[in-house]
């Protein structure tokens, strides 16, 4: 007979290229030593993509602040009309909310 063909595939995730991942594998010495050696190696990777995640936040900061920086020398008015109807949505929004909650 033919092999049964699970429902859902099982897809081991591979590391993104160019990305460094730490193996974490059994250690042979010591139990003090082996707790001290994961510790160590689990924070290593916790603080590498801590990195990561900062980098990626301040290249996604710094793409907002000059799209924000070309629209304002670009077309000024827009952005003061811009500006003055969110201020308008979000006061309006407040008072709608305030009457309903007093």
């Amino acid at each position: 007979m033919a092999e049964p063909i699970p429902v859902y595939p099982q897809i081991k995730p591979m590391p993104a290229a160019g990305s460094q991942v730490l193996a974490i594998s059994p250690y042979t010495g010591s139990p003090s030593e082996n707790g001290r050696s994961f510790f160590d190696r689990a924070s290593f990777q916790a603080g590498r993509t801590l990195q990561h995640v900062q980098d990626i936040a301040l290249t996604a900061l710094d793409g907002i602040n000059r799209a924000a920086t070309q629209m304002a020398e670009e077309r000024p008015i827009q952005l003061v009309v811009g500006v003055g109807i969110a201020a308008f949505a979000a006061g309006s929004g407040l008072r709608i909310w305030r009457s309903h909650h007093e």
